[in-house]
């Protein structure tokens, strides 16, 4: 048995649902919903690198009873993905840090602030993939591709949402129409029969 350990997990989505943690990060990020971020590093991979992986170790003997490490070899920075982000074309990327000594001052009191705090404070970091390169002689594709692809991803499903509202309120106001129409000639043929009987 092999297990794959993988960083936070970026790139287009297979489904609409956008509920994931980096998915609805990206999302918030690239609509302008987060107007300053943690100064807080995390490791990152591909969604479809663990993918590869995980096809690959199923007929790849050396990695049997082994714990593989899939993820960039070392932490980044938040920003720089906002940057990333900001450089193709999503210019509602934050450009600011949230200030790390009001971050440490609110997490006693909250619970995300604390979360925040520990992600903070605990820095940049690396990971030591150097086994799964050689075992699987892996590639990982570059995080600039990987954001450029689920930002694309990303707005496709809200293409899809925002025509599937469209259509809601479409759909609402021709059955209103309807009914109203069907209403104003129900009205109208009683009215028609009590002519004809007087």
């Amino acid at each position: 048995m092999t297990t794959i350990h993988p960083g936070m997990v970026f790139g287009p989505l297979l489904s609409d649902d956008i509920d994931g943690a980096s998915a609805e990060l990206l999302t918030k990020m690239i609509n302008g919903k987060i107007p300053a971020l943690p100064d807080a590093y995390f490791t990152v991979v591909d969604v479809r690198d663990i993918a590869k992986l995980h096809v690959e170790s199923l007929t790849n003997n050396k990695s049997d009873n082994k714990r593989i490490i899939a993820t960039s070899p070392k932490g980044i920075n938040i920003m720089e993905i906002s940057n990333i982000l900001r450089k193709n074309g999503y210019v509602k990327a934050p450009k600011n840090f949230i200030p790390t000594k009001m971050i440490n001052s609110l997490a006693p009191f909250n619970k995300e602030m604390k979360s925040m705090a520990a992600m903070v404070n605990r820095g940049s970091y690396d990971a030591d993939i150097t086994e799964t390169i050689s075992i699987f002689d892996w590639k990982p594709i570059p995080l600039e591709k990987t954001l450029i692809d689920m930002g694309s991803s990303l707005k496709q499903i809200e293409c899809k949402w925002t025509n599937k509202r469209v259509m809601t309120k479409v759909l609402l106001h021709l059955q209103i129409h309807n009914l109203t129409t069907i209403n104003f000639n129900s009205t109208m043929i009683s009215q028609s029969r009590k002519e004809i009987y007087v």
